[in-house]
């Protein structure tokens, strides 16, 4: 699937609190703290600056519930192609449109994830 070439890291920690200590020297390291990002409980952040960038560092801590809906997303978009197909579609879209603007890249894409969500769900249950 075309993507920007940014890599995904999901961490799963026993207390995501404890996280927010080791601010600075994630900030050493080149990333940039995003806080909880919109997901409440997570920690976020991104190497890079903010429209140039290499990861995206998503910690969660144990059994909370958006780590199952990530992976649930990833595998069913692995295991349906022409659905990972379209999702790169309108991504390639919304990058060429709004280069620069995030938030709207971002907002483009909410209503297809959305439903990849619902049908994943369903999915992975069945």
């Amino acid at each position: 699937m075309d993507a920007k070439p940014i890599i995904d890291v999901l961490l799963v920690v026993h207390d995501v609190t404890k996280i927010d200590s080791f601010n600075r020297d994630m900030q050493r390291a080149g990333y940039i703290l995003k806080g909880e990002n919109g997901i409440p409980g997570r920690r976020f952040f991104i190497k890079g600056d903010e429209l140039h960038h290499t990861h995206h560092l998503h910690i969660f801590q144990k059994g909370h519930a958006d780590i199952a809906r990530h992976l649930n997303f990833r595998d069913y978009l692995i295991a349906r192609p022409e659905e990972a197909s379209e999702y790169a579609h309108i991504k390639k879209a919304l990058a060429n449109r709004y280069p620069k603007d995030i938030d709207s890249y971002q907002s483009g894409k909410e209503q297809f994830i959305r439903d990849i969500d619902q049908k994943a769900k369903v999915w992975r249950i069945c």
